[in-house]
């Protein structure tokens, strides 16, 4: 099942010819490649107060931007730092560049956290980043506002009547998609937001009631959904959520 509403849902076919799977020639590699572009985005975004859901845009625009380009285009982390610079803008949450360069400094260099903001090197940091956000723009296409699963999580959930356990373990699940997958270069915001609401019922060990006898819950969410399809994205989403948090826990251990 695949959604051609929108140029921003590729193909498996297509996800396997992306700029940087030609380059690290491994779906894992290239996967961790992501998930680490999306965890540095994610501790600089929280480092910055920005919201979840400002953080999980400019994710979103790093997993759209590499769709066209490799990692030998553009340095991830300066990508990341524009991406959320924009994000910011877009989201109402504006941070001065200024603020992002510091706090991003300071994140990847601990033993000199402080950045000289009269260098000249901090000079020509500001003006590629500058024209990095052009780029980054063209190649959105300027189509910088981002409809996330977190929205359609809250409204499915009042739907099913879930509990508030569930509604919040399927939100939490929603910014796991976007940081461990490519759940939203694939399917629409509201495939997966159930995938998330399965995955969180399935975790939580608790029934969905349907509430009709007629069709399942998720049909009345995406009526081109099937139970089959659905639990095969919740096997996916689940594997791939554990994996990330067992390699991040291995890294952490390593560094110690």
């Amino acid at each position: 099942m695949m959604n051609h509403e929108s140029r921003w849902y590729f193909s498996t076919e297509e996800m396997s010819h992306s700029p940087n799977m030609k380059l690290l020639q491994h779906p894992i590699k290239e996967l961790l490649f992501r998930q680490s572009a999306a965890t540095f985005i994610q501790h600089i975004g929280q480092k910055l107060n920005l919201s979840q859901l400002c953080i999980c845009t400019a994710t979103v625009y790093i997993h759209r931007f590499y769709m066209f380009f490799s990692l030998e285009d553009v340095d991830t982390n300066k990508l990341s730092m524009v991406s959320l610079f924009l994000a910011g803008k877009t989201q109402n949450e504006f941070r001065k560049l200024e603020h992002i360069i510091k706090v991003a400094h300071a994140h990847m260099n601990p033993l000199f956290p402080v950045i000289d903001v009269q260098s000249e090197d901090y000079l020509l940091l500001k003006d590629e980043l500058i024209f990095l956000e052009t780029i980054l723009l063209q190649v959105l296409g300027f189509e910088v506002e981002i409809e996330l699963p977190h929205p359609y999580i809250v409204k499915i959930c009042q739907l099913i009547k879930g509990s508030k356990e569930l509604a919040i373990r399927s939100y939490i699940l929603a910014t796991a998609s976007i940081m461990a997958s490519t759940l939203c270069l694939q399917y629409n915001p509201k495939i997966v937001a159930c995938v998330c609401i399965n995955l969180g019922a399935r975790w939580s060990r608790v029934e969905i009631d349907s509430g009709s006898e007629k069709h399942p819950w998720f049909y009345y969410v995406d009526s081109t959904l099937n139970a089959e399809f659905l639990n095969e994205l919740t096997d996916e989403l689940g594997k791939t959520i554990l994996k990330n948090l067992i390699s991040m826990r291995c890294l952490r251990f390593l560094k110690r």
